[in-house]
Order: structure tokens, then C-alpha cells, then sequence
């Protein structure tokens, strides 16, 4: 079995941290980002709430973000499910984050991402 050895801790240069209303302290989630990428899925439908809670996080951290909205496939173009996501989404593109499409099944937004 290989074992694993830490050789040197660098310093950080970015974190990504949640605070809590009942934590005595902030929790470190991640450091070192270049980005971060939040993925979404509809199924469970994912709150604006939670999306909101994280990019106020990134930003305030100087961190830059992109929306991912995975399984885009549950989602067909055209169908009124997919033009509420787009709405709902949109937001997030007019204040300038970048929001992918993305489909493994179908190979939407894959090359973008």
C-alpha cells in the first residue's frame, strides 16, 4: 500500500469559506481556487437562495464563478421546464456570471465546459 507524505504546506492564496449563524468560527471549504464552479441540477431543483449564499461568498473572497446546470438533458430545449430554468438563470448572466447548459447524455454544453 502506498503510503502519501505532505513535502511542504504553501500558503494560501484564496479561500473559499461558509460561515454559520451558530459557529464560533468561519469553515474552510477550499483553498487555493482559480474558480469556482457551482453545479446545479433540477432534479432536485436547486434553490436561488443557495446560489445566491455561494456567489456572495466567491465574491466577497475576489473569486470568479460559473453556474453549471448539469443533466440539462431532464430540461428540453423548447419545453416550458427548460424556458423556466433559462429565467430563473438568466439573472445570473445579466449581472455577469457565466451559466453553462450541460448534458453528458447529449453533449450539450460539454465543449464549453
Amino acid at each position: 500500500v502506498a503510503e502519501a507524505v505532505i513535502e511542504e504546506v504553501l500558503p494560501r492564496k484564496s479561500t473559499l469559506i461558509r460561515r454559520h449563524n451558530t459557529a464560533a468560527k468561519p469553515q474552510l471549504l477550499c483553498a487555493n481556487l482559480d474558480l469556482a464552479i457551482l453545479v446545479l441540477s433540477v432534479e432536485p431543483n436547486f434553490s436561488e437562495g443557495m446560489v445566491d449564499r455561494v456567489l456572495i461568498s466567491a465574491h466577497a473572497q475576489e473569486l470568479d464563478a460559473v453556474l453549471v446546470l448539469n443533466k440539462a438533458d431532464l430540461v428540453p430545449k423548447g419545453s416550458p421546464a427548460r424556458h423556466d430554468v433559462e429565467r430563473r438563470l438568466s439573472i445570473y448572466e445579466r449581472i455577469g456570471y457565466k451559466v453553462l447548459f450541460v448534458s453528458a447524455l447529449e453533449g450539450e454544453g460539454v465543449e464549453d465546459l
